[in-house]
């Protein structure tokens, strides 16, 4: 402490002040003796200041010495003298309180130490000394470097210095109160601000006595707590200006926590096992998590634990540069696991491995052995703590390392039976478990049992187990943290136990499995594993699992089945019989065997029957299964349509479903009823009808239309077919042929082709569709179909339009010139058999059919059937072109040369006949004449005339010259007919024919063909007299008269006669007659020589002379005589 003194005057000498620091006095004048107002303000002694006249003043200050200038009174302004402060303002007064307050705090604080003392000593006493960490490093058996963090509370309200002036003796009070010296250190001064003091220091603790301090080392690692005592009696204080408080005593017990064997404190992070030790056993590192509560820091350097458990020694391990800080520590223990031969041993190694692979907690004791320094040196009281540790690790992983990853199942075979519905069977050697371990030792498991659930849904559908053998493994280790491997798990002969309260889930199991394409699930579980390792043959039991794993399903089968052949192999009095072959493809990796499965089959919404599939089995992959059908198709339009298509060639998409009788297995029922599969049903591949035989009657077209039909057969089916009834319509590119609407019994065993017998076609006999079909089918066959279409064009037929183009033919036949070589060497009947092996028919059928017991209609259509013909198709032949050929012939033109009569008889005669027939058509032709000519004259037949065959040529007709027999069918009519031929100058025939013959086409009519002939006209003019002699007088009277005549016979008819006579007539006057005197022939239109006999006759009266005597004048005077001729008589030939 220091004191300041203060002294004032008012003498006009010079003063000074002592100063409380330093003592130095302050001038009061200057060296020229001017007094200073010390309370004046000092810038006019340094800086200049003007007057009013603007001169600047000389400083106040002066130099000293001689060569000052002196400063004269005279020189000097005077100013005004200044008013007296008030008291309180003067300086004395001033510094006199100041010196005055000094003096009284110093006797203050004299009179105050002792109580300072006692309050510091208070302080000391009340103050908390707190203590956050607490380092021990470079630790020997005598000493180690401290270093403290902490602070001191409750220091007093002023800043202070504290100061330590000898050690702080440590001691430690045990469990028994007593205090047990430890050691001492030097504590470094301590700053006390705003009632604290923080400590941060590291100095060196000496160790007084080393058997206690190993003593309190063991305690501080093991026990919750222990206290030092902190003892010091040389502490010094000081807080601001007080006195310094000296010979104060520190007495302090600190309470510390201990590490308490880190008791709940302990946390495994990580435990690898990352080879097997070349000395035996397993090398391991453990990662372990140490939370010290203790604020002690200790550097243990390299410490060593043993690891036991359950009393076995598991191996001993290490950890270099270990410092255990308060707080967290993460402490890296390497070392080895040791082999392990005693059973019982082996018993808890293997508890203890499958317990940390289940990710369960076991207690391993890790138990100190040694601490030694990096230098090599062991410190005696930090290696006996640590032997005192028992660490007590929750060996526990992360997170259970689940050994057993995943569990595929390659393919499993379920077997269900009626007798046993919860309890299938199950099999499979593909069921393969996917094992990794976090650790790089070698590992061999020759054993395994399994036993786990399926759950779904986290319900239990089923259980599962395998025994021990039927498991093998195969372990790699990749790397020192990661081992994989595989185990096969082999299922044989093994039953899925589904308990009573697990059913519903079962079958809602099974219904999954059915339907879709996946079904996951939960394999909840264990595995019992005997491993071989290089500490021993370890059991691990149970090996936890609870892995999704899943199977592939069926999909519903939905577009997965596919019907091949079916077949129908009989039929009861309700339904058809089918035999089926099904494709089935299983998509799932099931092999599945149900028992029998009945499913119905649909059409739309009708039912059509049931499909049976006997004691199935659905490998994976194709299946090829004979399903037994009940086809039922008379009760549904859908069943009836569906038997149509299927045998008449369309396929038929059809829907097989489940119903609540599909299985007797009750736990399939469920799955079986969801089925709802979409196939075809194929079409039947095979033709019902190989083909069919047309046979023409010979009374088709002229009594009825009635032609024979008989059918190939070929029954595709096991079954044998019993046909009733037919009604059928034949048709070749929709031309209709004809149809059979017959009964009939028609047998067809199954498997055969049987021909039926002859049914009844009623024949389309109308020519445009005969001759569409017969030209179509000639295109076909590559022929040629002029001459058709000219035969079509005659008959003034059209095509049918089947093309969509008109099928006029007639316009084409004017352009046609040369028909005789068009239709040279044709051959109708030859053509159309050509053509007609072409025929392929298109048969609708409805039939009527017995399949086994059981009666349908059978509604069929088949394309393209072959139509067989014969030699009887020339039957319809003649039908087809009689309408042509009376056309024709109705349109030719008789013509008759001449006829030469001959052979007269009383009822007949013959004749020769030249004629022609023109205009008959473009073809070659015979007309055969089987009743004969009837000639006609005068609206009545003269009789009929027998004609031969004749051969008319293509567009050119025929011209005759035949004998032919004319039969008199009237004489009287006939004689009338001869006069007029022999009187008129031409006369009329009628001919007519019936059932003429030509191109092989009966009963063709010639009606009415008129034939005007020339008549002989009374042979005017006819008969010249070449020469004539009157040799001698006739016996008979008169003269004889021989003539030489030339008779020409303009009549295109001729007479063959043995004699005529005639009367000569000369005018009026009969001169005489004459006759032949041989047989001869007046041929038609030709002159003959006439040689004639007579007389002429005397003549009684003038007339007569005079008309004989006008001849023989003008025969002399050579002049014609006209002498008619009458005819008298005349004589057959014969």
């Amino acid at each position: 402490m220091f004191v300041e003194q203060f002294s004032d005057t008012e003498d006009d000498g010079p003063s000074t002040v002592q100063a409380p620091a330093t003592g130095a006095s302050v001038a009061q004048t200057t060296p020229a003796g001017i007094p200073v107002n010390p309370f004046a303000d000092p810038a006019p002694a340094f800086f200049p200041s003007s007057t009013s006249a603007g001169v600047v003043g000389a400083g106040a200050a002066t130099t000293t010495g001689a060569a000052a200038e002196e400063v004269r009174p005279e020189d000097v302004p005077r100013t005004a003298p200044a008013p007296k402060p008030p008291l309180y303002k003067r300086r004395w007064f001033i510094i006199a309180n100041v010196v005055g307050s000094c003096l009284g705090i110093a006797i203050l604080f004299i009179l105050l130490y002792p109580v300072v003392h006692a309050i510091a000593q208070h302080i000391v006493n009340v103050s908390v000394l707190n203590v956050d960490r607490v380092a021990i490093t470079s630790p020997t058996n005598n000493t180690f470097e401290l270093r403290m963090d902490g602070w001191v509370s409750h220091a007093g309200i002023f800043s202070a210095k504290i100061d330590f002036r000898e050690p702080l003796s440590v001691g430690w009070v045990n469990s028994s109160g007593d205090v047990v010296p430890l050691g001492s250190f030097q504590m470094n001064e301590l700053t006390v601000k705003s009632k604290r003091a923080y400590i941060n220091q590291t100095v060196p603790f000496n160790i007084e006595q080393e058997d206690a301090f190993a003593q309190f080392t063991q305690t501080m690692i093991t026990q919750q707590n222990f206290t030092w005592r902190l003892t010091s009696n040389k502490l010094s204080v000081q807080a601001l200006k007080f006195p310094r408080a000296n010979g104060l005593k520190f007495n302090k017990d600190l309470t510390l926590n201990g590490m308490n064997n880190f008791n709940e404190n302990i946390e495994l992070f990580d435990f690898k096992l990352p080879s097997d030790a070349p000395e035996g056993g397993i090398n391991f590192i453990a990662i372990t998590g140490l939370n010290n509560p203790s604020p002690f820091d200790v550097n243990l350097g390299t410490v060593v634990f043993d690891l036991l458990y359950q009393g076995v020694n598991l191996g001993s391990g290490s950890s270099a540069n270990t410092t255990i800080a308060p707080g967290p520590n993460n402490i890296t223990l390497s070392g080895r696991l040791v082999p392990q031969t005693d059973a019982s041993a082996l018993t808890s190694v293997s508890q203890l491995f499958t317990q940390y692979l289940n990710g369960e907690q076991s207690d391993v004791i890790a138990r100190g052995q040694s601490s030694i320094q990096n230098d090599g040196s062991a410190v005696s009281w930090l290696s006996a703590g640590l032997t005192a540790l028992d660490l007590h690790v929750p060996f526990k992983a992360a997170q259970a390392i689940n050994p057993i990853k995943s569990i595929s199942i390659g393919d499993m075979a379920l077997a269900f039976s009626p007798q046993a519905p919860w309890d299938p069977v199950a099999n499979s050697r593909t069921v393969q478990a996917a094992m990794e371990l976090p650790f790089g030792f070698s590992l061999s498991i020759g054993e395994i049992q399994n036993a786990f659930n399926i759950t779904s849904a986290g319900a239990v559908v089923a259980g599962l187990s395998t025994p021990a053998g039927r498991s093998t493994s195969d372990i790699k280790v990749v790397n020192s943290t990661f081992t994989q491997g595989t185990i096969n798990i082999t299922i044989e002969d093994t039953s899925l136990g589904v308990p009573d309260p697990s059913r519903p889930v079962f079958s809602q199991f099974n219904a999954n499995l059915t339907t879709t394409s996946h079904t996951p699930f939960q394999l909840q579980g264990h595995a019992r594993a005997i491993a071989n390792m290089s500490i021993g043959q370890v059991t691990l039991d149970p090996i936890k699992f609870d892995v999704t794993s899943g199977l592939q399903g069926l999909r519903g089968l939905d577009n997965l089945v596919t019907i091949g052949d079916v077949d129908v192999v009989g039929g009861t009095q309700n339904a058809i019989q089918l035999g089926i072959n099904v494709s089935i493809v299983n998509p799932s990796n099931l092999k599945l065997s149900t028992g029998d499965l009945v499913l119905q089959l649909f059409r739309e919404d009708a039912l059509m029957g049931t499909t049976l599939m006997p004691n199935l089995t659905l490998e994976m992959g194709n299946n090829s299964v004979t399903a037994q059908g009940n086809f039922t198709p008379n009760l549904s339009p859908q069943g009836m349509q569906t038997l149509d298509d299927f045998v008449g060639g369309t396929d038929v998409r059809v829907a097989i479903a489940g119903y609540d009788n599909s299985t007797v297995i009750t736990s399939l029922l469920q799955a079986f009823k969801a089925l709802n599969i979409s196939a075809v049903l194929p079409a039947l591949q095979t033709k019902l009808l190989n083909s069919a035989s047309l046979e023409v009657l010979s009374t088709t077209g002229r009594v009825n239309n009635t032609a024979h039909a008989t059918v190939s057969l070929a029954n595709p089916f096991t079954a044998g077919l019993l046909i009733t009834h037919v009604a059928s319509n034949v048709s070749f590119r929709t031309i209709h042929l004809g149809t059979i609407q017959t009964p009939t019994n028609f047998s067809s065993p199954g498997k055969a082709t049987s021909s039926s017998p002859t049914l009844d076609l009623d024949l389309n006999m109308d020519p445009p569709s005969l001759f569409t079909i017969t030209r179509l089918l000639a295109q076909e066959a590559g022929l040629g179909t002029e001459q058709l279409d000219m035969i079509v064009a005659l008959g003034g037929y059209q095509y049918l339009n089947v093309d969509g183009s008109s099928s006029k033919r007639e316009a084409q036949l004017d352009r046609r010139v040369d028909n005789a070589t068009l239709f040279k060497g044709f051959d109708l009947p030859t053509y159309v058999d050509q053509a007609f092996t072409k025929l392929r028919s298109d048969v609708v059928l409805s039939a009527g059919v017995m399949i086994g017991e059981y009666p349908t209609t059978l509604q069929y259509t088949q394309t393209d059937v072959e139509t067989k013909t014969d030699k009887s198709l020339n039957n319809i032949l003649p039908v087809l072109a009689q309408p042509i050929v009376q056309k024709i012939v109705s349109g030719s033109i008789l013509g008759i040369e001449t006829v030469v009569i001959k052979n007269i008889q009383e009822k007949s005669f013959g004749t020769s006949l030249k004629g022609s027939i023109t205009q008959a058509g473009p073809f070659d032709a015979k007309i055969s004449f089987p009743a004969g000519l009837t000639i006609e004259w005068n609206g009545a037949p003269i009789g009929s005339i027998n004609m031969p065959d004749i051969d008319i040529a293509s567009d050119v007709g025929a011209t005759f010259e035949i004998d032919a027999n004319f039969e008199v069918a009237d004489v009287d009519h006939l004689t009338n007919f001869t006069k007029v031929m022999l009187t008129e100058e031409s006369f009329d025939w009628v001919i007519s024919g019936s059932n003429l013959s030509g191109i092989s086409v009966p009963g063709i009519e010639l009606s009415n063909k008129g034939v005007t002939l020339k008549g002989m006209n009374n042979l005017k003019n006819g008969v010249l007299i070449e020469t004539f002699d009157l040799p001698s007088n006739d016996p008979a009277g008169g003269i004889h008269l021989t003539l030489q005549t030339n008779v020409t016979n303009p009549s295109q008819v001729g007479v063959e006669l043995s004699s005529i006579a005639f009367q000569n007539f000369f005018g009026d006057i009969n001169i005489g007659p004459v006759a032949s005197t041989q047989g001869f022939t007046l041929a038609p239109q030709s002159t003959v020589a006439l040689p004639l006999t007579g007389r002429l006759i005397p003549q009684s009266d003038q007339a007569g002379l005079d008309a004989v005597s006008t001849i023989f004048n003008r025969f002399i005077h050579a002049q014609d005589s006209n002498v008619t001729v009458r005819g008298d008589s005349a004589g057959p030939t014969h």
